[in-house]
């Protein structure tokens, strides 16, 4: 009977412990996202911006992003629009020099045709080339 009580009276002690660690886990994540993420955002900012130099700062979703990104197509970084009216539909060749395909959309959406030719739609649209 008293080696059960110790038994017991340990697994308590353990259970206080790993009860007061989980609870110091969450005051500090609360702690970094509620009280001190706006100083953290700041700090960031002045990193990104040289020290607050660079006069450009975006923000985005309520966090600072910086100026510079990573493009890994550079050649899609320039795009055609032009919205058109047709009273009915038609159909219009494209050519293109270099690698790959242009990305060739209708109202934000890609059209199934690969080729030089597809077909557009009658009435009010936008057709962008990338």
């Amino acid at each position: 009977m008293r080696a059960e009580l110790l038994i017991r009276k340990r697994i308590w002690k353990l259970m206080v412990v790993l009860t007061a660690l989980f609870g110091a886990i969450v005051a500090r994540i609360i702690s970094l996202t509620v009280i001190q993420g706006e100083a953290l955002t700041a700090r960031g900012v002045r990193q990104w911006t040289q020290e607050g130099k660079v006069e450009a700062r975006r923000t985005e979703h309520g966090m600072a992003v910086p100026s510079i990104w990573r493009m890994d197509a550079p050649g899609r970084a320039v795009a055609f629009l032009k919205k058109y009216t047709l009273a009915q539909p038609g159909r219009v060749r494209m050519h293109w020099q270099g690698e790959g395909w242009p990305c060739v959309r209708i109202d934000g959406l890609p059209i199934a045709d690969r080729g030089a030719e597809f077909a557009l739609p009658a009435g009010e649209h936008e057709l962008r080339v990338e």
